[in-house]
């Protein structure tokens, strides 16, 4: 075989051919490895210096993601508290609103009883006309009863020690303030403390009866009546019997020792029994017994265009044993462990009516209370109590075991019929009846209280959930940010 020769100019063409190939590798080798120097053989000073640089441009790149993610846990935070800041003004709004929308149970009418004064016996025994007696011993009055005068006037304080008044048919036993419609002097009935007629009973030893006792069309007005029982029996400052009786404001202190007091019963022959006006009772019983308002057992009552005031007491209304109880165009002050009550004792049968335009205010554990019965309801042949409040009844409650209040008005008429077990309107019976629309709060302070609550529930929840990349400033918790590789 021949040898190739290759004139000088030929292979300095293949040199330069051969030279062009390595550096197209070198040039393809850097452009997809990205670096000019890819190993410490071919510059050691560049390549060091160029892995140096490359670390630090790491490190730095690292610092400034934990910038930014220092950031947006900072942004985080920061819209937290704008949102959070709105629920506090609404907060703050309904703080201000229950500030201007007080506790709506209603306060008595202050009034300068000094402006007033009794007028001389002689006007009212010409009031009292000849059929009539005004008395101011214990005997005058006893002797205007039995003789059968057809109005008795009390003229300033009698005591009546061991004694009871039973009145014949048709008697009046009245006050000085009974003349109030023609003399407007006589308005002390608004105040117990300042009344001019009031007959104070007082029974000891063997003793004991009931304070007045009515015997059917009698009418009991514009007196204070008190009654001190130290024996063992049931008692009360009024005692109904037979039909057709009125009672008109009266203001009633009873305090025994008996098991049980109250300050005016009905009983079962009291049908048509009508009281109005402004009626006060006090009930204490000294033993800490049963004490009762008014107890209706077994009669037919009607409280019309009244203001009952019970501000003490076991029951403020109860109705026994086979009672009608009808309320109307009333306003009712109870302040006693229940409001309204339907049974005592085992009894039963009992209605209560709520009628047209009535307020309830209580303080009390519950509103009212509907107890299981014994016995038959004349009205519906079971055995059951029953409490119907009509549509439209506005009821102010302080709950005195937890303090809240509230005021309602029912939306729909509401009908509790008891069988076999208790009910109560309370708490939970509220919140159903809201619920079921047949209640509805009117700027309360309860209704308040819940909407704070649920504002601030959402402010806590709102503040909890702040969290960015498991940190949340809000809840306490620190962010640290390096702003050099060393971390200094």
């Amino acid at each position: 075989m021949s040898q190739i020769s290759l004139t000088a100019p030929m292979r300095s063409n293949l040199l330069s051919l051969q030279n062009i190939a390595r550096q197209q590798d070198i040039v393809q080798n850097r452009l997809a490895t990205g670096l000019k120097v890819s190993s410490a053989i071919d510059n050691p000073s560049a390549y060091y210096t160029a892995a140096s640089l490359s670390n630090r441009a790491a490190d730095l790149t690292a610092l400034l993601d934990a910038m930014s993610q220092g950031v947006q846990t900072i942004k985080t935070a920061s819209e937290a508290i704008d949102a959070g800041i709105k629920f506090l003004e609404q907060a703050k709004a309904v703080a201000d609103q229950a500030l201007e929308s007080p506790y709506a149970l209603k306060e008595k009418e202050q009034i300068d009883y000094s402006l007033f004064h009794k007028l001389d016996k002689s006007w009212y025994e010409a009031q009292a006309g000849a059929n009539g007696a005004v008395v101011e011993t214990a005997q005058e009055l006893l002797d205007a009863v039995n003789t059968g005068k057809e109005i008795i006037v009390v003229y300033g304080k009698i005591n009546m020690e061991n004694r009871n008044i039973f009145l014949q048919e048709g008697q009046k036993l009245v006050g000085t303030e009974y003349f109030a419609d023609i003399d407007s002097n006589a308005l002390y009935r608004l105040n117990p403390n300042e009344r001019f007629s009031q007959i104070h009973f007082k029974y000891t030893g063997d003793s004991g009866g009931f304070g007045v006792t009515t015997v059917g069309n009698n009418i009991i007005s514009d007196l204070k009546i008190t009654l001190e029982n130290e024996v063992s029996l049931n008692r009360s400052a009024v005692y109904v019997m037979n039909a057709g009786n009125s009672l008109k404001n009266l203001d009633i202190d009873c305090e025994g020792d008996s098991y049980q007091s109250s300050g005016i019963i009905v009983s079962s022959s009291g049908d048509d029994t009508k009281i109005s006006g402004i009626i006060n009772i006090s009930v204490i019983n000294r033993n800490g017994d049963v004490s009762i308002g008014i107890y209706n057992y077994g009669g037919e009552l009607f409280i019309d265009q009244a203001e009952i005031n019970v501000p003490n007491g076991w029951r403020g209304i109860l109705g026994g044993s086979f009672s009608h109880t009808h309320i109307s165009n009333s306003i009712l002050n109870l302040q006693t462990t229940y409001g309204l009550y339907t049974n005592h004792g085992g009894y039963g049968g009992n209605t209560i009516n709520i009628n047209e335009n009535v307020i309830l205010n209580c303080r009390s554990i519950s509103v009212m209370k509907n107890s299981e019965s014994s016995v038959e309801n004349s009205d519906t042949g079971k055995v059951e109590n029953i409490i119907n409040i009509k549509k439209g009844t506005q009821i102010y409650w302080q709950n005195t075991q937890n303090g809240q209040e509230q005021s309602l008005i029912t939306l729909e008429n509401i009908n509790s019929h008891t069988v076999d077990k208790d009910f109560d309107l309370d708490d939970k019976a509220i919140n159903e009846f809201i619920e079921g629309g047949q209640l509805q709060n009117i700027n309360n302070s309860y209704y308040f209280e819940i909407q704070f609550n649920q504002i601030i529930g959402q402010y806590d929840a709102l503040i909890g959930d702040a969290f960015y990349k498991g940190i949340n400033l809000l809840d306490g918790q620190k962010l640290k940010i390096n702003f050099n590789e060393d971390r200094s």
